[in-house]
């Protein structure tokens, strides 16, 4: 998510501005992604923390 080309890609490509979630954030995304929806877990409390 911190490289460069991750980032790039997306400005070159897709002409987007691209935002990078400081620590805490990612933190959140990755405990999200993989101790819930790779699970199967929908949980409305992750979902207002993304939002």
């Amino acid at each position: 998510m911190k490289q460069d080309f991750y980032k790039q890609k997306l400005i070159d490509d897709f002409d987007l501005s691209v935002i990078i979630p400081d620590r805490d954030q990612r933190s959140v995304i990755h405990s999200v992604i993989y101790e819930e929806l790779c699970l199967g877990k929908v949980v409305s409390t992750s979902k207002t923390a993304y939002l």
